[in-house]
């Protein structure tokens, strides 16, 4: 995974720590379906919440959306 966030921060031209911030999102996302986590008396699905701040045109939207292509 390394590889594929340092490729995406230096294509988007956006911090590492962006870049790996949109694969986790999406890795949790594709994960949600098939984990399960124990929440008191019943399970509910695994996810992440995850923030990111930078100014607007910086390249979040770019970076989470090659994180999120096949």
């Amino acid at each position: 995974m390394a590889k594929v966030v340092n490729d995406i921060a230096y294509y988007t031209q956006v911090p590492t720590a962006v870049a790996g911030e949109c694969v986790l999102g999406v890795m949790s996302a594709i994960g949600q379906r098939l984990v399960n986590a124990p929440f008191l008396n019943s399970h509910i699905p695994a996810s992440l919440f995850l923030i990111t701040e930078l100014p607007s045109g910086q390249g979040k939207t770019f970076a989470n959306n090659l994180a999120g292509k096949p």
